[in-house]
């Protein structure tokens, strides 16, 4: 049997869906049912980071604006 059609085969397919492709790195249980999250990473650095972004973007608008009073092609990017 080639290889196109075993995997044309729905039993092959339903039977490779059952079970991991590798297993764990020794010493690491899987767990599926509770995994560990790390949304809180996500939050964290986007916190630090939006404001950081705000601010320093309001402040090279200021001083285009306000102190220099030019416009030119690279603003617009």
């Amino acid at each position: 049997m080639d290889n196109y059609s075993m995997l044309s085969n729905p039993s092959v397919w339903a039977s490779m869906q059952n079970q991991p492709v590798m297993p764990p790195p020794p010493g690491q249980m899987p767990d599926f049912s509770n995994p560990e999250r790390k949304a809180y990473q996500v939050y964290a650095s986007a916190c630090v980071c939006l404001p950081l972004m705000l601010f320093f973007g309001a402040m090279r608008l200021y001083v285009k604006f306000a102190i220099i009073k030019s416009w030119e092609w690279d603003d617009g990017i």
